[in-house]
């Protein structure tokens, strides 16, 4: 499972985690779709993203990871930043874990 790294926010980073090392505690961004092209995707966040961009779909990101590190969160989950949608077997794992979520 990845998760999106807030503790050095605004710099944010994909940190992968593995059976029991799964924080116990992270933000999950729920959100409705928009176009593909209004949506972050895993590729844009691999190198990690410095989020001064005004860029309207990165400030939903920046938002929702600034309100979740107020809130004492250390990690932040949202679907399309952190599934890579490129990889069936991936995306097929996620789709069926995502209940455990």
């Amino acid at each position: 499972m990845r998760l999106i790294d807030i503790r050095s926010f605004p710099r944010l980073t994909l940190k992968e985690f593995f059976g029991g090392d799964i924080p116990t505690r992270y933000a999950i961004l729920s959100h409705r779709w928009g176009q593909p092209q209004d949506e972050i995707m895993f590729h844009e966040m691999l190198h990690g993203h410095d989020m001064h961009s005004r860029e309207k779909r990165w400030q939903k990101i920046q938002d929702f990871c600034k309100h979740a590190r107020d809130d004492g969160f250390e990690f932040a989950w949202v679907d399309t930043c952190c599934i890579n949608k490129e990889s069936s077997s991936e995306l097929t794992e996620a789709l069926n874990s995502m209940f455990q979520w």
